[in-house]
Parts: C-alpha cells; sequence; structure tokens
C-alpha cells in the first residue's frame, strides 16, 4: 500500500491509496480517497476528521488530473494504520 496525501487545487486535502499501475500520464488513480479536515470534538476542542472522499460513488478509485493537485505529501504513521 503506497498511501499519499494530497492538497487539490479546489482546498480539499485527501489521503488516499496511490495506485501508479492504475494512473497515466493524463490521470492519477488514487484508491479509497477519504478527505482530510478539522472538526469541533466533543469538548469543544477541534480534533482531526476523515470521511469518505466519493460518498455517493459506487467506485472505491478517484482518477484525478495530475494539474488539480498542487502537492503531495507522505502522512503521519498515526493516519495510515
Amino acid at each position: 500500500m503506497n498511501v499519499t496525501g494530497f492538497k487539490l487545487i479546489n482546498g480539499d486535502e485527501i489521503i488516499g491509496d496511490e495506485r501508479p499501475e492504475l494512473s497515466t500520464q493524463s490521470r492519477m488513480a488514487i484508491k479509497r480517497p477519504l478527505l482530510v479536515g478539522m472538526a469541533q470534538g466533543p469538548n469543544g476542542q477541534p480534533q482531526l476528521m476523515l470521511a469518505d472522499y466519493l460518498v455517493l460513488s459506487n467506485e472505491e478509485t478517484l482518477y484525478i488530473k495530475p494539474e488539480a493537485i498542487m502537492f503531495s505529501y507522505v502522512p503521519k504513521t498515526a493516519l495510515t494504520n
């Protein structure tokens, strides 16, 4: 598994399993992408939130143009477990 984080040009931040074998020069494949965000926790303090990025889709792989990605990174181990 090759878990990678991506900041998109629309402001979304996602993490998912980057799949080079499914990618082409014009599109990148990210399996099981999760939206990363902040939410108010039960004690009123901010906490990290992960949500399904393809919530209304039957597909589990997101295909995205490389131009839509501002940068990518290797997420902390706590996010990948």
